[in-house]
């Protein structure tokens, strides 16, 4: 009669940890939008530890900037400065507002961080560019990442596309800061209401130029 073996209960035990975990991390929620934390890209405040969607986090850090001047976590209220996107990767919530998920338009982006910070817009313009760049390749990496589902790769592949718009857009805005476009300067003869609507509104290179030429040929004239 062959011999009974003992059962491994220390690889039994180990699995079923490794099972509990599994399950809970399935089971979490996001405190943003209360929905499973698996369905989507996840990232962590690096400042207490909190995991939300990357989407959520990056609509609540515009809230939060848009009322005071201290980001701070929906569940502790730790003031929030750095984003782990995990592996090791830490950024600023500066930078974490350049991620396209949003729908944020570009200019406005640009000049909140003109009002945020005591740079011009002749500045601010160039660290955007490489920030976004920076985003980029981080979905990028992402989309090519081992075990990443189907409909993350989609969601990355729509960012990146988002992202490059972007990039193209900044280069513009470039081109006519430095042609003498978009000054806060010819803000000074509008209303408030117009200067909102003008920051809210998209984008638009041949507009912006003949805007450009028209004060430019109102300021030879004085």
């Amino acid at each position: 009669m062959a011999p009974r073996t003992k059962p491994n209960t220390k690889q039994k035990g180990t699995a079923t940890v490794r099972e509990h975990t599994l399950r809970r991390r399935r089971s979490a929620k996001c405190a943003i939008c209360y929905d499973d934390l698996h369905t989507k890209t996840t990232v962590t405040f690096d400042d207490c530890h909190h995991v939300f969607h990357r989407s959520c986090a990056v609509q609540l850090l515009e809230t939060e900037i848009e009322g005071r001047e201290e980001p701070t976590c929906p569940l502790c209220r730790t003031v929030i400065n750095k984003i782990n996107l995990g592996g090791g990767l830490v950024i600023s919530t500066e930078v974490f507002q350049c991620f396209g998920e949003t729908k944020i338009p570009t200019k406005y982006l640009v000049f909140k961080h003109v009002w945020s910070s005591d740079l011009t817009i002749e500045q601010v313009l160039p660290i955007l560019i490489e920030r976004s760049r920076f985003i980029k390749k981080e979905f990028i990496c992402e989309y090519y990442a081992s075990g990443i589902t189907r409909a993350m790769k989609t969601h990355c592949k729509r960012q990146i596309s988002k992202m490059k718009k972007r990039i193209k857009i900044l280069r513009q805005m470039h081109e006519v800061v430095k042609a003498g476009g978009m000054q806060w300067k010819a803000f000074s003869c509008v209303q408030f209401h117009q200067m909102l609507y003008y920051v809210h509104s998209k984008f638009n290179y041949e507009l912006e130029m003949n805007r450009r030429n028209i004060i430019n040929k109102l300021r030879k004239r004085n």
